[in-house]
């Protein structure tokens, strides 16, 4: 099932003004089209696809620009110059941790055109693609880049400057990294404490609110604003996502309306001790203009293994930007972080993986879970039927799979002053 909207209002298939169509492609692939005739300024603004069948549903965005006749093209459409651009580091390098502290990722965005050759050393030597170190390069929109450095095993040589150098025919940048591993290891949990400055996501209809913090064991977490308590539920929906002692919390609100603004506080709580995060959130001036990057995709259908008393679901999906992420059980959110673990651990690029963890397995645990997974771009949701039969814990419905969109590909026809939006659908 295919629904198409425009600025939020649902469009009706008419031929004359709005053309819709689905084509069975290969296999378990649909060709889904959007086609807009007779262009008016009234058609710009925000598009948007919602895909959906018995076991998930996908969302994608495309934002639509008519600001003259003689340059119609979507934002999502990349324009190249004819003389290129020479390579730029659009955003500060950053370095993160996986798998309880094992591995480092080193992580820098790019702007260049044509595509840049990336060469990464440490202290002055240069580093290869091969043993502990994985490198690579993912191609975003507009001719930006995301390069990575992964160091697995990571060890205590590992310290020291690190320094990528991007190279295309027009010209060169680099930039430096400094990796300390003299000082504590924050990763060893303990009392929860802070350890990245706090972040605001500003979505079409709603703001994420993201923090990180490390503690041992789990920690509970709770939000106010300016001061009063916040009640999770339809307006307010919180996500924890688990690696090893690292704990990244979100809290998105939606519906959003200027009495959103204010002071932002999360406060998390373990038997060791306690820590706060504030973070201040301004409507006022927000440019709701739809990013770039890839909503969120099934890579393929979930999985279940168990391990004892523990059951663990795994989705596999990609994403650019990072995603948010919460669980919904028989409508109800899944608040109870010692009973169920949410993690995510990235694969490599833009491909993670999510898991839920269910302990204490019982009969009670048996229904549809549902994973609602975000970001700036779009919105899947999977749909995941549990059945606990004894002390076995299998899926229903496993032969189903929930859909996913490719990116928008855009054909405009000046003459008939229309466009086309054309997705590739895949699901069963």
């Amino acid at each position: 099932e295919v629904t198409w909207f425009h600025n939020d209002n649902k469009l009706s298939n008419t031929p004359n003004k709005h053309k819709q169509t689905i084509q069975v492609a290969i296999g378990n692939n649909y060709n889904v089209t959007l086609e807009i005739s007779n262009l008016a300024a009234t058609d710009t603004g925000a598009y948007k696809i919602i895909a959906k069948n018995k076991v998930g549903e996908i969302t994608a965005n495309v934002n639509l620009n008519l600001a003259n006749e003689d340059d119609t093209e979507p934002t999502s459409e990349t324009e190249n110059s004819a003389e290129g651009s020479t390579p730029v580091f659009v955003q500060k390098p950053t370095i993160r941790q996986e798998n309880d502290g094992k591995r480092l990722i080193f992580e820098c965005k790019i702007s260049a055109e044509p595509k840049p050759e990336l060469f990464w050393s440490h202290d002055d030597t240069t580093l290869q693609d091969s043993g502990r170190y994985l490198i690579y390069c993912d191609a975003l929109p507009n001719n930006t880049y995301l390069t990575c450095l992964e160091i697995d095993d990571v060890n205590s040589s590992d310290g020291g400057k690190y320094k990528v150098l991007a190279k295309n025919k027009l010209g060169e940048s680099n930039a430096h990294i400094v990796l300390n591993l003299d000082g504590p290891d924050q990763s060893s949990g303990g009392r929860p404490t802070f350890t990245k400055t706090p972040e605001v996501r500003i979505f079409e209809e709603s703001a994420l609110l993201q923090c990180q913090c490390t503690a041992d064991p789990v920690p509970s977490f709770a939000w106010t604003l300016d001061g009063k308590p916040i009640a999770l539920g339809t307006k307010y929906k919180q996500g924890i996502l688990t690696e090893g002692n690292t704990h990244r919390i979100s809290l998105e609100v939606f519906q959003l309306v200027k009495k959103d603004s204010g002071a932002y506080k999360v406060t998390a709580k373990n038997a060791k001790g306690d820590g706060t995060a504030n973070i201040q959130l301004n409507i006022e001036g927000v440019d709701f203009k739809l990013p770039d990057g890839l909503a969120p995709s099934f890579l393929n259908k979930p999985i279940i293994k168990q391990d004892a008393k523990t059951a663990t679901v795994q989705i596999d999906i990609a994403a650019d930007p990072n995603p948010s992420l919460f669980w919904v059980k028989d409508g109800k959110d899944l608040m109870n972080v010692d009973k169920y673990i949410t993690r995510i651990d990235r694969k490599g690029g833009n491909k993670y993986s999510i898991f839920l963890d269910i302990k204490n397995l019982a009969s009670s645990d048996s229904g549809l879970y549902k994973c609602i997974i975000s970001n700036e771009v779009g919105t899947a949701v999977a749909n995941v039927a549990i059945k606990i039969a004894g002390d076995k814990a299998s899926l229903e419905q496993t032969d189903k799979l929930a859909p996913s969109l490719e990116k928008a590909k855009v054909t405009k026809d000046a003459k008939q002053k229309s466009i086309k939006f054309e997705y590739r659908c895949k699901g069963k």
